[in-house]
């Protein structure tokens, strides 16, 4: 007895906590019919009939969502959509308002200083452009009639697609019902002249929709051209032309801003190296860089010239083995002026000492070449042969390409834009060796550069003979911008019957009677090998690196709504 009256009154309360905490009346939607008329020019116009049961609720109205871009695949579609007018069934207007926004059509039925209850009608009318797909045997209308996010029932759904004119024969249809992905077909369908007629067989639940599929016969309706449907691709997939665009973009830019100004057309033969450029500014002319190789040919230069002298060390290692290091040796040569990248390449290298192994200089050196590099663009600025220096261009051009590579391919979340913004990144990377650029009279130096590298090029031993003759430092002078043109052993050839003795600024153990321009261009090389890997060493750093296959909800159209 004690048990029943506690357990009595708790089912009470129990009871009356479930059955109070829903509400006692249920919203639906009593029937959704749409009439779709397909005009010729593929353009849509929509006119839904919604019958909305508010029961006892007091709400202000309805709400419709379509949305008006889909996803296929890694490509976008978009719709246009104009809704033209909203009435109740007797065309009555409603207050309504539309707006688009990320992607939808909103439109919000009702008045906001009124409240409803029990059924009301609404007929929405609505025009859409690009609903209409066009395949190679047929064109096809894939709708989603209801849309599948109303979260009311929907007691009844229709549709009926009307077309601009009689068909008789070639058209196909489909319906789809349930939630999104759907392959149930819970509906019927009557294909008649006029259009074709769609019935839902049961209710569909919320979260449930109807989505016809309509293929048409090709000729009656008007395809649009090539030409319109690329722009209406390329406003959908615009980030799929941001490659496109970047490439034309910086093609523009290169031809206004980084193409060289023409010179004179004509490359002639030059016999003597131009005036007022040594062989480090020659080499960083051409390919408008300032590299290693045009560093360590100013050595060479600098020997060549008296300021230094270069001396191959050789010791053995290992049982047979031997190993080469080059001892440089300051002289006292004051008597020309040195430009200032020669003097930070001479201070550089020696450090107040006299005499030091190239050896001594690795990992050391490398923090002396931004100041040297520095320097010799500024004497080709100085000289009016670059308008800027050529290392910041490329450097403001290969930082913002690998920003936009790290950007699209590491940290935006939609592939086919953070591909398309990768790639860029990558194509302004690409152009960002292409951007200096000479100025005029940097062009005209540039192709005497081209004339005496063709000079050296072809070595024609009778003319450098003659040369040679007239002038017996002729070798020695050109040796550095042949080491920096790449022409060294052409170079070395064509002096082979001539060159007999070592100059005064080379010396090695090995240089007896056996001397020749070749084997002493084969040292050069290696001594220039060495300077190079050793010049720009850096130390190590510690760490490690390490129409079939349709669906409900699939096509155009869609979305859903409910009251507000």
């Amino acid at each position: 007895m004690p048990i029943i009256r506690i357990t009595v009154p708790l089912l009470i309360f129990l009871f009356s906590v479930f059955f109070f905490s829903f509400p006692i009346h249920s919203e639906e939607i009593r029937s959704f019919q749409s009439n779709i008329y397909i005009e010729k020019d593929g353009t849509i116009n929509v006119e839904e009939n919604i019958e909305y049961d508010f029961e006892a609720a007091q709400r202000h109205g309805i709400y419709r969502d379509i949305p008006l871009r889909y996803d296929y695949g890694y490509k976008k579609y978009s719709v246009k959509l104009d809704v033209e007018s909203v009435t109740d069934f007797n065309d009555s207007t409603y207050i309504y308002n539309v707006s688009k926004s990320g992607g939808w059509a909103n439109t919000r039925i009702g008045d906001p200083d009124r409240t409803i209850s029990g059924i009301h009608g609404y007929r929405i009318k609505y025009s859409v452009r690009g609903a209409v797909t066009f395949f190679e045997d047929y064109d096809e209308l894939y709708w989603n009639v209801t849309g599948d996010e109303w979260r009311v029932p929907i007691q009844n759904a229709g549709a009926n697609i009307y077309f601009d004119e009689d068909i008789t024969d070639g058209v196909k249809a489909a319906c789809y019902t349930g939630v999104r992905g759907s392959e149930n077909q819970d509906c019927n369908y009557e294909i008649n002249n006029a259009g074709v007629k769609f019935t839902t067989l049961n209710s569909l639940g919320g979260g449930e929709g109807l989505t016809i599929v309509v293929a048409i016969p090709k000729g009656i309706i008007e395809e649009p051209s090539s030409l319109s449907k690329s722009l209406w691709f390329i406003s959908d997939n615009w980030y799929f032309g941001l490659p496109f665009l970047t490439f034309f973009t910086l093609l523009y830019f290169w031809n206004t801003k980084g193409k060289d100004p023409e010179g004179n057309g004509v490359i002639a033969v030059k016999y003597e190296p131009p005036e007022d450029i040594s062989p480090a500014e020659a080499g960083t002319l051409i390919d408008e860089r300032a590299n290693i190789l045009d560093i360590t040919s100013t050595i060479i230069d600098l020997a060549v010239r008296g300021f230094l002298k270069i001396e191959e060390i050789e010791s053995t290692k290992f049982f047979f083995f031997t190993d080469r290091d080059y001892k440089l040796l300051r002289t006292q040569k004051t008597d020309e002026a040195l430009k200032f990248y020669e003097e930070k390449v001479l201070s550089g290298v020696f450090k107040g000492k006299e005499t030091i192994m190239v050896s001594e200089l690795r990992n050391k050196f490398y923090t002396e070449l931004p100041g040297i590099k520095k320097a010799l663009y500024m004497e080709l600025i100085n000289k009016r042969y670059f308008p800027t220096n050529p290392e910041n261009v490329r450097r403001i051009y290969k930082w913002v390409g690998i920003g936009a590579m790290i950007l699209g391919f590491f940290l935006i979340g939609i592939f086919a834009l953070g591909f398309s913004i990768g790639v860029s990144g990558l194509i302004v990377l690409i152009f960002s060796r292409y951007m200096p650029r000479k100025t005029k009279k940097g062009s005209l130096k540039n192709e005497e550069l081209l004339g005496f590298r063709e000079f050296i090029e072809r070595a024609e031993q009778d003319r450098i003979y003659r040369l040679a003759k007239e002038d017996p430092t002729l070798f020695d002078r050109v040796l550095p911008y042949a080491l920096v043109f790449g022409l060294e052993d052409k170079w070395a050839g064509a002096f082979k019957d001539m060159y007999k003795e070592p100059p005064d600024w080379y010396h090695s153990a090995n240089y007896g009677s056996s001397f020749s321009p070749n084997i002493f261009v084969s040292d050069i090389g290696r001594s220039l090998g060495v300077m190079n890997s050793t010049l720009a060493s850096t130390p190590r750093r510690s760490g490690g690196s390490g129409l079939s296959g349709g669906s409900s909800s699939g096509g155009f159209g869609g979305g859903g709504g409910g009251s507000w």
